[in-house]
């Protein structure tokens, strides 16, 4: 008897890949134009390690939670601290944060019957994998009141709120089912202050996390980190903790939006390691985000001699609403007349959470 066998899982999924991209290159100009752009820069320069060895990325957490949070009329030190806590938690590059819109990026889930849905569905636009495009939604959870400040779920709120107290230039992007729209982007400068805030340039991005952290943390040997990393550094920092603590390259690549195979050619390696990693801590975190930042939260909630540390509370789980049932006691007949009458009977109370 002669056993059928099929193509494994990989080898079909290889398949789908290639066809999409031939049916790309064959419609689409802008797609050709960006294999052309790859050839060039593989042929010139080849892709490899910037660094051996990389920065723990727990000193970005401590620093950012430590630090006071400006206020909307600090609109410099509001957007230099966005982008380290962005960059900080999701490992995006600088280029990934222009892709962030107010009306479009967004899709916030505020259901209080589902506690664990408490959160946003972020998407980015144009990233380098999805030119012209978006990319697939990450979920960031809430995280608890002691951590606020680390909270993209936050951040993004209170952005809402922030972008519409300035004047932004809108920008012209393709929305998620086509249509040519404008939208507002987050991260803005201002030059000139009777001038509108406008988009960032991608190296003023990188300017500010430089500026902003790197230039301001050393190492043991007193050296600024500015001095032997730039600002993607903060991709490799977040994929390489992520990976010590035993995530796959799979599951980091819905992290950073890349793929694995470039994660684990070129963005994890060693860390300078000083952070005690909890792993039974972070493995216990089904939340990526959640998982990266256990080793500051396992040390910061352990301070002072306690026993127990704050990991499992790191998500704040909103608790659903209570209903209570009440029914009159009321006979038969009289029962039928409130019916009549437009009354209930059964009435719902719900307490505010």
């Amino acid at each position: 008897m002669i056993k059928q066998r099929g193509n494994g899982e990989a080898t079909v999924q290889k398949a789908i890949t290639v066809v999409k991209q031939t049916l790309e290159l064959m419609h689409e100009p802008q797609a050709r134009l960006f294999k052309m752009q790859q050839a060039a820069g593989k042929i010139n320069n080849p892709k490899q390690k910037a660094y051996q060895l990389i920065w723990d990325v727990s000193y970005l957490h401590q620093y950012v939670h430590e630090s006071p949070v400006p206020g909307h009329s600090n609109v410099i030190g509001y957007i230099e601290r966005a982008i380290l806590l962005v960059r900080g938690l999701t490992g995006w590059r600088s280029a990934d944060l222009l892709g962030l819109y107010a009306e479009h990026s967004f899709n916030f889930v505020d259901d209080h019957r589902v506690t664990k849905a408490h959160g946003v569905y972020v998407s980015v636009f144009n990233t380098k994998a999805k030119k012209h495009r978006w990319s697939a939604p990450v979920f960031f959870p809430r995280l608890h009141t002691n951590y606020a400040s680390l909270c993209l779920y936050r951040l993004f709120r209170d952005f809402q709120v922030f972008i519409d107290t300035l004047d932004v230039h809108q920008e012209e992007i393709v929305d998620k089912k086509g249509n040519k729209v404008l939208a507002t982007p987050l991260f803005i400068c201002q030059k000139g202050s009777r001038k509108k805030f406008k988009q960032m340039a991608e190296g003023t991005v990188r300017n500010y996390f430089k500026r902003a952290f790197l230039d301001n943390v050393t190492d043991q040997a007193d050296q600024k980190y500015g001095d032997a990393f730039a600002a993607h550094s903060s991709r490799h920092a977040v994929a390489s903790a992520l990976a010590e603590m035993g995530t796959s390259a799979l599951s980091i690549s819905s992290l950073t939006l890349n793929s694995a195979a470039t994660l684990e050619q070129t963005y994890i390696m060693p860390v300078l390691r000083t952070w005690q990693i909890p792993h039974s801590c972070a493995m216990a975190q089904e939340n990526l985000l959640a998982r990266l930042l256990t080793p500051y939260v396992h040390w910061h909630s352990t301070q002072g001699g306690k026993q127990d540390c704050g990991c499992r509370e790191i998500l704040q789980q909103v608790p659903a609403p209570t209903v209570k049932r009440k029914r009159k006691q009321d006979s038969g007949p009289a029962r039928k007349l409130a019916r009549r009458r437009g009354r209930n009977d059964f009435k719902t109370s719900t307490e505010n959470d």
